[in-house]
This record gives structure tokens, sequence and C-alpha cells, in this order.
């Protein structure tokens, strides 16, 4: 039996056990035959499951349950089923007992765990794996488009088209400058960016940095107009081998609306635009090929301050330059109706046949929107009042995208939790020499969790057969990160010791554990080596004494 308050062990004959203990069943080469399935003990609860018959009322699949124990009283008794407590049925009434199996095996499918239970759904792994990829991507080693890029960036995969992947020098970009763009990884921070860079332009390491001030999140930027939802920050500009770079936030999968032609940018776009011109700035790339469409279905407008980088000597004023965003406003809502590219290039029949179109197939609103964005412009905070019917619709579909991730947020955040403690007990259980000491795992706090492991995940029916129960594995963890109080009885594999201890008496023995291993690490990095052993089991008492007191007051708490 473990002594939590003396940290020892007794032999299990010298204390009583009043608590039920698991204790592995021993092979046998006449197995008795299984119960009749009337009680179920699951999670510390009884409840009776509803009969084949009954059972197909409630549920389209039919799944078979547990074996049971015969131990289980067979007259009137409460049932307990997590934090619901069912009052005390005669099982000789049929109507009582018919309305209590509908009650616990409601209960009992809502608090099934399963591997799909446990996982995101399909669609949204695939997409993060894909993006993943798209991250990790990189041309050949021996490519000669490494030497386009700095040295301060790595594992480079050009982003332009098929027919424009080249060199920089060959490739005529967009804004009507030699460019090419890339995925590269920064050496010094990790991040994966988007890095463009532009040859033959005139342009200064000042102008850049003046660029950078204005939408890169610096002391200069206008109240944080870098972290706007519909905008694709700038995170670096400056010259460098006679090229000018601009360093932009890389979104994996993310296509411009010219590829897509989607039509449900506009609104983004527009918040976009209010934001930037209350700052007293020009946002100047309003263009299909500059926006993107990421996940989620978010509009983020690219290339901000490439223009003010390349145009700088044109020395435009404001209103000029505010005015144009509201006309190239105009023309991505025509290009989004009609599927057709409209720049500053088009002519008036075609503007005109693209606003008739709009009147025939789309509404008024947006009819009138358009028309007056390319006509007459307006202020931005007259266009967004005729578009705030549609403004809710989108913040109903942000809203919903918004709570499907942190829906999803919330599993993989308890598969963190688990994946923590799993990796703590995996340095421990079974290391085969800690300190010159080939029993370490096997003998005081070590040998708890051993036995700890055996009873999450070694657990086997009266039969011998393997207990495969999820929801018992992810129960258990989460009680053990939270320090739970609730005892249980562990017991050894030969089931000569058995010992009833806390999830908190656990937790505390991991966490001393593990800090003895990590101080050792730190101790050999140290030089210190072996010396020192003493001064540690004196530290690790510490802790231990400090681990039992916050727990009693706080026992919630998550150590990483």
């Amino acid at each position: 039996m473990y002594n939590p308050s003396a940290g020892t062990f007794v032999p299990s004959s010298a204390l009583p056990i009043s608590a039920p203990a698991f204790v592995p069943s021993t092979s046998s080469s006449n197995p008795t035959p299984d119960p009749p399935p009337s009680l179920v003990s699951r999670n510390g609860g009884l409840f009776v499951p509803p009969s084949s018959s009954d059972l197909k009322q409630f549920d389209d699949e039919h799944e078979s349950l547990p074996s049971t124990s015969s131990n289980l009283p067979t007259e009137g008794f409460d049932f307990a089923l997590g934090s619901t407590t069912v009052p005390s049925f005669n099982p000789n009434n049929s109507d009582s007992m018919h309305q209590l199996q509908q009650i616990q095996h409601a209960h009992f499918q809502q608090q099934k765990t399963t591997m799909k239970t446990l996982q995101i759904p399909v669609d949204l792994y695939t997409h993060l794996r894909n993006s993943s990829l798209s991250e990790l991507t990189s041309i050949p080693p021996d490519d000669p488009r490494h030497r386009e890029i700095p040295p301060e960036f790595h594992s480079i995969s050009h982003l332009d088209s098929a027919q424009n992947a080249t060199l920089a020098h060959n490739t005529s970009g967009s804004f009507g400058y030699p460019s090419i763009v890339y995925k590269v990884v920064s050496k010094e921070s990790g991040g994966v960016f988007a890095l463009r860079r532009f040859d033959n332009v005139k342009a200064s390491q000042k102008i850049a940095a003046a660029a950078m001030a204005a939408w890169g999140g610096g002391v200069g930027t206008p109240k944080d107009i870098d972290k706007h939802p519909s905008l694709v920050k700038l995170s670096r500009a400056f010259v460098a081998n006679r090229a000018l770079f601009f360093v932009h936030d890389f979104h994996p999968q993310a296509k411009t609306l010219s590829q897509l032609y989607i039509g449900n940018g506009s609104e983004d776009a527009s918040t976009l635009v209010k934001s930037v011109h209350e700052r007293g700035m020009a946002v100047r790339c309003i263009h299909m090929s500059k926006v993107l469409r990421c996940a989620g279905g978010r509009v983020r407008v690219n290339c901000v301050g490439v223009v003010d980088v390349l145009e700088f000597e044109a020395r435009r004023s404001l209103p000029e330059l505010q005015r144009e965003d509201m006309v190239q406003l105009g023309r991505l809502i025509l290009s989004l109706c009609t599927r057709s590219m409209v720049d500053q290039h088009t002519d008036n029949n075609t503007l005109g046949r693209c606003i008739l179109h709009i009147q025939q197939h789309f509404s008024p609103d947006l009819h009138a929107l358009a028309l007056t964005l390319i006509s007459k412009p307006l202020p931005i905070y007259e266009i967004t009042s005729l578009m705030a019917n549609h403004m809710i619709d989108e913040l109903e579909t942000s809203m919903t995208v918004s709570d499907c991730y942190e829906k999803e947020l919330k599993k993989e955040h308890e598969s963190g939790r688990g994946l923590r403690l799993l990796m703590k007990l995996g340095f421990v259980n079974e290391r085969p020499e800690f300190g010159m000491d080939s029993q370490w795992s096997e003998t005081g706090d070590r040998y708890v969790l051993k036995l700890f492991r055996d009873y999450v995940f070694h657990q086997v029916d009266e039969n011998g057969r393997p207990m495969m129960d999820l929801g018992h594995v992810v129960s258990s963890l989460n009680k053990l990160d939270c320090h739970d109080s609730e005892k249980i009885s562990l017991s050894s594999r030969d089931g000569q010791a058995i010992m009833v201890v806390s999830f908190a008496n656990i937790a505390v023995c991991l966490e001393n554990a593990y800090i003895e291993l990590m101080s050792s690490e730190q101790h050999t990095d140290g030089g210190q080596g072996q010396h020192g052993g003493g001064q540690h089991h004196g530290g690790q008492n510490q802790h231990q004494h400090q681990y039992q007191n916050q727990h009693q007051h706080q026992q919630s708490q998550y150590y990483g």
C-alpha cells in the first residue's frame, strides 16, 4: 500500500483495503462464462444498459456494450453517471426501468469517446496538412535561383505561375517592373514569408524604411494598421544586391481573385479601405491580382507598401490617391461580377457593358454601388453605408467560422495536454538506467508511475482480453493533469502489490521524477556530472512539498 504522507510502501497484507482494486486477471484454461448484461460499471458509475430490442429505439446502429460484473446489487439502488445522479428505481417496475434505460443510454452515448471524437474533421485536417506541405516545399539546392535571394533566407520555392518560374531578371511582374515572388524561411526567426524581388528599380534604403514605418507595424505605423484582418502584413522592406525586396506574411494555399473569380471579396476589401483612409493613408493595390482569398474565405489585400516605394517620386496628393482607391474598388467589383479583368486600360464601352450586366443579373444595391464607384467616387464612409446589409451577412459568416475554429481548437488543446503528460511518462517509464542505478524506474515514485501506466493503457477484462477504452484513457489523463483528489487502486502485474493513491499523488510523483531527470541533464551540461547529488535530492523534496501545498489550493493548475 502506498502511504502518501510518509512516501513509503507497505505490503498490502498489512493494511485493510476497502477500495476496489484493479487486479489483472491471470490466464485460465477454463474461463468463466460472461455474466448476463444486467449492470455496467463505467468510469466509477453504475447504470443499466437497455436490451438489444430496446436499444434499437435509441440508436440506428446497435453497438455491443461491455460485459459486467456479477458482484453488483440486483435490487433498488442509486445510479451515478458523471455529475448526474438518478434516483433509486425498482427493477420490478417495467415502466420505471424502461424510462431509466432511456436516460442511462442517452448519457452513455454522450460520453462515448472514439478516435473520431478526439480528432479534428477530415476536411480541416487535410487543409492544415496541405498548408504545412506548402510551407515545406523548396527548390533543389543546385537551382540558380538560390542566388536571387539574400543569405538570411532559405528553403525557397517560387510562387509565380509556371510560365514565370524563371530567373528574376527575366520575369515581368504585374507592377510594370521585373519582379519575382518566392516562399522563403527566415534563418533568424524560422517564420515563413513571401519574398518579392524587384530589379532595375530606383529606390533607397531610406524610402524602403518609410514604407515600413507606414505599413510594417513599427513605432510610426498608424494605429496598428498592420494587424487588420484583411491585410497581408508587410514584415520587411530593404535594398540589397542592387535589388529591392519586400517581405510579406505567407498564407499557404491562398489564391488571387484573378485566379478564382469569387464574388465575395468586396466587403473585406471595403473594410480595409475604410481603416486605411481613416488613418490618413491610401491602399494603392486593390487589384484582382493583388487580392488573396485565404482559408475560411478570408480576403486579404496583398503587396501593401510596394507602390509607395516604386512610385515614391510621383508625389501625388492623399485625396487623389484615396479617390483612386475607390475607383479601384469599383473595378474590383466589376471584375468579380463579370468574371473579366477590368483595370485602368479598360475602355468605356466595356465598362458600360459590365455595368449593364450587373444591372441585369445582380441586386439594385450592388448595381448602384458599382456605378457610383466608377463614375463618381464617394468617400469610403458613404460607400460602406450602402453595403451595411451585406456587411451583416459577412459578419455572420465570419463568426460562424470563428466558432468552428474555436471548437476544434479546444480538441487540440486537450490533445496537447495529454501529449505533454505522455511525453513525461515516456521519459520515466521503463528507463533502463539512471545515475548508475539500473532499478531507478522500478523504485520509489517511479514505481507508482509504472503501475499508473498499466492502469491507463493495459487494463483487461475478466477473460484477459484488452480493454481499449479511450474514454478511460482521456479521463485518467485529464484527472492527472488537474491533480484530482479522486483515489484509484493500482496493482502490480503479478497481483502481489496493491496501493490506493489519488491522481494528485501520482502527479507529484511524475513531477518529482521529471524534475530529477531535468536536474541531472542541467548538471551534466554545466560540467558537474554526477556531483551535487545530495543537493539535488534536497531540492527534489523541496519541490515535492511545493507541489503538494500548491495543489491543495489550486488542483486545476497545469504544469508544463
